[in-house]
């Protein structure tokens, strides 16, 4: 059985202003800069079954935001949503993804970028395959 595999990655760092997640006390926004945040895709295939694993450089998922990401990848791939694996770095030093009291409010703009920058770098895993 052989095995293609393609990977890619894709910078998910949003611009300063943001609420950061996981900072209970903190009452100020980010206000820069200190190392990018990346979406990284790993697309697996043996020709009969597919695997797309997505780890973002963020806190967290929320469980909704989370299941109509896999949704719209599955239909971009012809994958199913069970075929598809997204985790998270837990920092602490990135944008609030969900709501969690007195850890930062997500913003609804940068949510939208995220899953077309998750979307960018899940397809040209998928075609990287080698």
């Amino acid at each position: 059985m052989m095995f293609k595999a393609g990977a890619s990655q894709t910078c998910i760092t949003p611009p300063p202003g943001l609420e950061l997640a996981g900072f209970v006390m903190r009452d100020q926004p980010a206000l820069g800069v200190l190392d990018d945040l990346y979406a990284r895709a790993l697309f697996i295939s043996n020709g009969n079954e597919s695997l797309l694993w997505i780890n973002c450089d963020l806190f967290g998922f929320a469980v909704d935001w989370a299941a109509a990401l896999k949704a719209r990848l599955a239909g971009d791939l012809g994958l199913t949503p069970r075929q598809i694996i997204l985790s998270a770095t837990h920092t602490h030093s990135g944008p609030a993804t969900f709501p969690l009291r007195q850890a930062g409010r997500p913003n609804p703009k940068y949510l939208k970028r995220l899953q077309n920058f998750i979307g960018l770098a899940a397809v040209r895993a998928a075609t990287a395959q080698r």
